[in-house]
């Protein structure tokens, strides 16, 4: 999406959601494209593709897969491993001191 059109797109809804008085629109067009120039849009590209979790796959020692996660908090809550610990057996490719392989699916 070009600049002049996600400024154009972002002032339209605001002064439709009531946000901004459209005698003031001008000046938001001039700060909505300072935060674009300041990169507003890589940002946000960024940010959705950092909070994306990967699923990650739990296997014992005979390579049986004993779990599934939606991410390292989802893998910590439901098996009580540090998501540290699950986060770096799966760096270093090796078994936990519980025995188990971590794997993203």
């Amino acid at each position: 999406m070009e600049r002049h059109e996600a400024v154009s797109k972002v002032l339209r809804d605001m002064k439709a959601s009531g946000l901004i008085d459209p005698k003031y629109a001008a000046d938001a067009r001039m700060f909505l494209n300072a935060l674009w120039g300041a990169g507003w849009d890589k940002g946000r590209y960024d940010a959705l593709i950092h909070h994306r979790t990967k699923v990650i796959l739990q296997y014992n020692r005979d390579n049986i897969l004993v779990g599934s996660y939606k991410g390292f908090r989802d893998a910590e809550r439901k098996t009580g491993f540090r998501a540290k610990s699950i986060q770096s057996a799966l760096t270093r490719d090796s078994l936990t001191k519980q025995g188990f392989y971590w794997k993203y699916a």
